[in-house]
């Protein structure tokens, strides 16, 4: 199942935390806080 979902928020885009479960992380590392 894929779900999109837009959402507009009060906040920046630099504010939005990502939470990933499992190991998805390593398929957007560009969007992991470690290596951003």
């Amino acid at each position: 199942i894929r779900v999109l979902l837009h959402a507009y928020l009060p906040c920046s885009q630099n504010e939005v935390k990502h939470i990933y479960l499992g190991g998805a992380a390593q398929l957007r590392p560009d969007l992991d806080e470690k290596n951003g």
